[in-house]
């Protein structure tokens, strides 16, 4: 189970909205944010290994709503699943930052 910025100030001793502070501080980016290229990155690892349902790449990302996981993908790499998927041995881009 993913850990919540809520779980992780906890045991830092400092509030929630103090360690997203922080974070956004030292590294220019939401802890959200973060995590979601994270998640978006293995995503893209699974999907062209072509042997997850939609469902089973969100369960091992630590995502429990499909539509959202898509959602995120598509806003992260500007391709759905199936154009992920078509795309076979071409290179996915990775994630888009707001530079890019």
């Amino acid at each position: 189970t993913p850990l919540s910025v809520a779980e992780i100030a906890d045991k830092l001793k400092i509030s929630p909205n103090y360690l997203s502070s922080l974070f956004r501080q030292e590294f220019g980016i939401t802890i959200i944010k973060y995590t979601n290229q994270l998640r978006m990155q293995e995503a893209r690892i699974l999907i062209k290994e072509k042997k997850y349902t939609i469902a089973e790449i969100a369960q091992r990302v630590g995502l429990s709503d499909t539509r959202y996981l898509q959602r995120l993908f598509k806003k992260h790499f500007g391709l759905n699943f199936r154009e992920c998927i078509a795309l076979d041995n071409v290179t996915i881009p990775k994630v888009k930052t707001e530079d890019n």
